[in-house]
């Protein structure tokens, strides 16, 4: 069982993966009639349905977290809600099955609720700190290398998502000039994944990246409980 905070957090991270997907097919894809591969595009009739399941994206994560101790439940629940919600979403939205949009989306949620959720349970034990039948300096060396090695994993995940969200910018402004031909659907497109890209970063701010500065920052508070 995880804290509330990050339950909640992780919901979210479920919540807006799962509106995100379905934003796609639903609001934007229609307004795209230039649009390469799938040209004049309509919602179809039922897509309002897709709505309705908006809460199980929510609350299921969120109910599973507080529920299952174990390790792999943990890491299964967290995801499986979006996976499979996503996954039976992509083939809705004729004519375009598996709706790559939808699965994307699903899948790279997914992926930062994974991580997030590794980050916590993968966090600090500092039971052996209070065990004096273990050498003062190999106490104090382990903790001093569990802080630094969380706060590599901050830095560098920070540095690693920086490069990939400058790589990411370049693909959205290639991939707009290739997949619409009209000036005002590029426009459109390129509004969506500067959105998409906004609400991502966000969600890694909130969770992979939070996480590992608290492990850092809980490691180095535990310097000062490291007793002779």
């Amino acid at each position: 069982m995880l804290d509330r905070f990050l339950c909640i957090r992780i919901a979210a991270f479920s919540l807006l993966g799962y509106c995100t997907a379905i934003a796609g097919p639903i609001l934007l894809d229609p307004k795209l009639p230039t649009h390469i591969g799938y040209p004049a595009r309509s919602s179809p009739p039922h897509a309002w349905i897709w709505l309705l399941f908006t809460p199980l994206a929510l609350f299921l994560p969120y109910i599973s977290l507080r529920i299952f101790t174990s390790n792999e439940a943990l890491f299964a629940s967290s995801i499986a809600p979006l996976l499979i919600l996503a996954a039976v979403a992509s083939y809705s939205f004729p004519p375009e099955r598996p709706h790559m949009g939808v699965l994307l989306c699903g899948l790279g949620f997914a992926l930062i609720i994974l991580i997030t959720v590794a980050f916590r349970i993968k966090a600090n034990d500092f039971a052996f700190i209070a065990d004096t039948t273990v050498p003062f300096e190999s106490r104090l060396e382990h903790v001093k290398a569990t802080a630094a090695f969380w706060q590599m994993i901050a830095v560098y995940s920070g540095a690693g998502y920086l490069a990939f969200a400058i790589a990411w910018i370049y693909a959205m402004w290639f991939t707009t000039e290739k997949m619409v031909t009209s000036a005002a659907d590029k426009f459109t497109l390129g509004q969506a994944q500067v959105a998409l890209a906004v609400v991502v970063t966000i969600c890694v701010v909130l969770g992979p990246l939070l996480e590992a500065f608290l492990n850092a920052f809980g490691a180095i508070a535990q310097l000062s409980n490291v007793k002779k």
